[in-house]
């Protein structure tokens, strides 16, 4: 039982998402609601690069930027990180009762950290990331088993596009705390791949397919890591996790922003 359809949670999907550390939902959001993220994006980079141009060639446009201007391409990619909408989705009432019921705790008792918004290009190198735990990025609690990762695929998500790979059983390892790789520069993604010997013993890579509407919960424990996207086109999605507040082992801190501007970052948050 890895699928749940309107909603539903019962003893064996939560059972099931304690032992494998992942559970898709099927048909859980409404595509409008995914459709009018992806709107926002197109007119957004449409105000951003000040080009009329037709959705159906935004890939196009998208991987053009990125290949001649990577720091403008960065700084677009920046704006999409606090669209309210992304918010909207990711706040809503019943996905906040799903995950509080997986986490054994009351709806109101969630923090929620680091809505993002990904575009993964195609054969991209710069910034996939290879196996990893959530848990080793965000510790606002110790364990990973009281965190869930959602993963929503912003249009359908075949096997060309490299869907997220899951290390099957991966998540009995528990939090493994991986420190920061410093990252060739601030264009690439900071990394805490895992070191492979603690990963001889998992051979079984699930890979999901999925469906606008569609979403992949995890747990922070559970290794993964992004698919190869053979396409010629972006994988788009959103991101958005959750905590367990009332646990003898949840972290507090507060969420800090961080600007594209390196001199109004200073401004705002010292050097």
């Amino acid at each position: 039982m890895d699928k749940v359809n309107n909603f539903r949670i019962n003893n064996s999907n939560k059972s099931f998402f304690k032992k494998e550390g992942y559970l898709v939902l099927k048909n859980f959001f409404d595509p409008k609601m995914i459709s009018d993220l992806n709107n926002v994006l197109f007119e957004n980079f449409k105000f951003f690069e000040k080009k009329d141009i037709k959705k159906k060639n935004f890939d196009k446009h998208l991987i053009e930027l990125r290949k001649n201007n990577k720091e403008k391409f960065g700084s677009f990619f920046d704006s999409l990180q606090t669209i309210g909408v992304g918010y909207s989705i990711l706040i809503d009432k019943k996905i906040l009762n799903f995950v509080s019921k997986l986490l054994n705790t009351k709806l109101n008792c969630l923090t929620f950290t680091d809505m993002s918004i990904r575009l993964d290009p195609p054969f991209d190198e710069r910034n996939s990331l290879g196996w990893h735990q959530d848990s080793s990025y965000f510790r606002q609690n110790s364990s990973g088993k009281n965190g869930v990762v959602i993963w929503i695929p912003l249009h359908d998500l075949g096997r060309n596009l490299g869907p997220l790979e899951l290390l099957k059983n991966s998540n009995r390892l528990g939090p493994l705390n991986v420190k920061k790789k410093k990252s060739k520069s601030k264009l690439y993604s900071a990394k805490r791949n895992i070191d492979p010997k603690y990963l001889k013993k998992y051979k079984v890579i699930i890979s999901k397919e999925l469906k606008k509407g569609d979403a992949l919960l995890t747990d922070l424990d559970l290794v993964h890591r992004s698919g190869k996207n053979s396409s010629n086109k972006f994988r788009m999605s959103l991101i958005g996790r959750y905590h367990k507040l009332l646990s003898k082992d949840f972290n507090s801190g507060l969420n800090k922003y961080i600007y594209t501007d390196k001199k109004l970052n200073e401004e705002v948050h010292g050097k």
